[in-house]
Formats: C-alpha cells, sequence, structure tokens
C-alpha cells in the first residue's frame, strides 16, 4: 500500500512517500482502501511537531473515505466492498496505530 509518512518533524519535505505490506485487520478493525484523505492545518501542525504526544512515524490524513477491504473478527454491518467514510479511531487525531490497519468509526455511504 502507499503511505505518505511523516518520520520526523519539520517543514512539508519531512513527508516520505512509502510503499508498505497490505496490513491484515485485527479484531474489531477494518481494513480500509482509502480512496481519499483530508489533509489540512490540523496535519501541517502534527507534521511540524507542534501537537504534543503525536508519536512517529504517521501517516498524514484525519478524514477519509474508501471501500472496505477486509473485516477483522468481532466487526459487524459492514461488508467487504461497501463504500464507508469516517476518521481514524485512535488516541489523537492525525496518527493511524502503528500503520497495520485502520481502526475506523465509519458511517455507511
Amino acid at each position: 500500500m502507499k503511505a505518505a509518512r511523516v518520520l520526523r518533524f519539520g517543514p512539508p519535505g519531512v513527508i516520505m512517500n512509502d510503499d508498505l505490506p497490505r496490513p491484515e485487520p485485527a479484531a474489531g478493525q477494518l481494513l480500509v482502501h482509502v480512496k481519499a484523505a483530508g489533509v489540512g492545518n490540523w496535519d501541517a501542525l502534527v507534521r511540524e511537531g507542534k501537537i504534543p504526544n503525536e508519536p512517529l512515524p504517521l501517516i498524514l490524513g484525519y478524514e477519509l473515505s474508501g471501500i472496505v477491504e477486509a473485516i477483522g473478527p468481532g466487526v459487524s454491518g459492514f461488508t467487504p466492498g461497501e463504500e464507508v467514510y469516517g476518521q481514524p479511531a485512535s488516541n489523537s487525531p492525525g496518527h493511524m496505530p502503528n500503520i497495520r490497519c485502520l481502526r475506523v468509526a465509519l458511517a455507511h455511504c
């Protein structure tokens, strides 16, 4: 999968476009093929290191829309191929924990 990652805080040049292995969703998680992600002022503050407690590495983009690819154990109400939108569920906005899969609070389109 493609990901725009921040490995160190700083100006826009610290954003790295990386290829990462396809993640597998864990219990209570969805894997979403992200078609669009919102990147705005909050993400710039995070990238610059101006938001406390943001661990590295991180992926920018707090809002997303896409298609459910896989469902982890214990997830109901979603099916692969379904269009969804929402925000990553994490302790800090703008951060997708461990980049292994997206745990999202999603709505059906």
